[in-house]
């Protein structure tokens, strides 16, 4: 048996397992809250306590989640990176468009090549992972460690959809100077030269107006924004009506790219960048269902920006470790 963490306090190992999660715990580009480079630690103790009964099947499964071990250096690196970013957005200013001097530039472009190796090292990981014929998961962090995840999936999987949950499009070009941005992980996604089918993104309801423009151009990103989710919900669509044309975008193979916020905010209040708004716990797990009643094939998932800032409530780490374990058992229903 290989030792990971333990995760679920449930017995595992590599061979065996199904799904393998890898941690990053990185958050070096957050520019509003922090504390998600903390999540998966938090994550993995709070799961300790969750019951491991599968309601879709109305069974136990046997254990098939592994988890790698943290990487402690990963997280000293980012708290240590995290000082000069601050410094760099500071400057940048809000929007991201204020000009930097010399010294802050050097430091940018040292972020900049820090955060592409730990994406590399992703990328290795989840090819590997995907190599020996298992679902990779990824706990982060802030969102921009998705990258290397969605990218060795798509060397895989020519025609993979990524289904996208989160307040904000993520579509910004280098905000505030940084490639690997938080704001800017769909946007480095698109720009690959292999990139997703489509893109379908749920729950959105702030962005920018090069946002906008940006997937107005692009005929494989599909945005189902709040706002109009909610409207149509008012006017009587049931979630279950929604939900069918959410999936209906998504081809067969599908990557779950889950950021906390784009769930309501009383759900993950310590998150970086809440929104009000959003998708319920019910509303998500729903969601899941109805991929699964396509028979998708989920193929990938990460999680990311789960906080639980300065509190010492584990509320947030509680919710994620419920949404990492329902993402779980979806790849393990599809294996039935």
């Amino acid at each position: 048996m290989i030792t990971g963490e333990n995760l679920f306090a449930q017995p595992s190992s590599y061979k065996t397992a199904l799904v393998v999660v890898q941690a990053a715990p990185w958050e070096v580009t957050s520019s509003y809250g922090g504390g998600s480079s903390l999540g998966p630690k938090n994550i993995v103790q709070a799961s300790s306590q969750l019951d491991f009964f599968n309601f879709a099947k109305k069974n136990e499964p046997k254990p098939f989640v592994y988890m790698h071990k943290i990487d402690p250096e990963i997280l000293t690196l980012s708290r240590s990176l995290q000082k000069d970013a601050q410094k760099i957005m500071q400057a940048c200013g809000a929007h991201g468009d204020n000009p930097i001097d010399s010294s802050l530039s050097t430091l940018q472009k040292k972020i900049n090549s820090e955060s592409e190796k730990l994406n590399n090292t992703i990328y290795n990981n989840t090819l590997k992972t995907l190599e020996d014929k298992k679902i990779p998961a990824l706990l982060g962090g802030d969102h921009s460690v998705s990258f290397g995840a969605i990218k060795a999936c798509l060397k895989i999987y020519k025609n993979l959809s990524i289904l996208h949950i989160d307040a904000h499009a993520d579509l910004r070009k280098n905000y505030q100077g940084f490639a690997h941005s938080h704001a800017s992980i769909m946007y480095n996604v698109m720009e690959l030269s292999t990139n997703p089918e489509k893109l379908c993104s749920v729950g959105v309801r702030d962005f920018c107006q090069q946002e906008y423009d940006y997937f107005q151009k692009k005929e494989n990103i599909k945005i189902f924004f709040d706002e109009d989710l909610k409207t149509a919900s008012f006017q009587g669509t049931s979630w279950a009506k929604q939900c069918e044309a959410i999936i209906s975008e998504l081809g067969e193979n599908v990557y779950i790219s889950l950021d906390v916020d784009g769930l309501q905010p009383s759900l993950c209040p310590n998150t970086g960048t809440p929104v009000p708004g959003g998708l319920s716990y019910n509303q998500f797990v729903f969601l899941l269902a109805t991929l699964s009643k396509h028979n998708k094939k989920v193929v990938g998932f990460d999680l990311c920006e789960v906080s639980c800032g300065s509190s010492t409530s584990q509320w947030d780490a509680n919710v994620g470790a419920r949404l990492l374990l329902k993402m779980c058992l979806v790849c393990h229903n599809q294996m039935l």
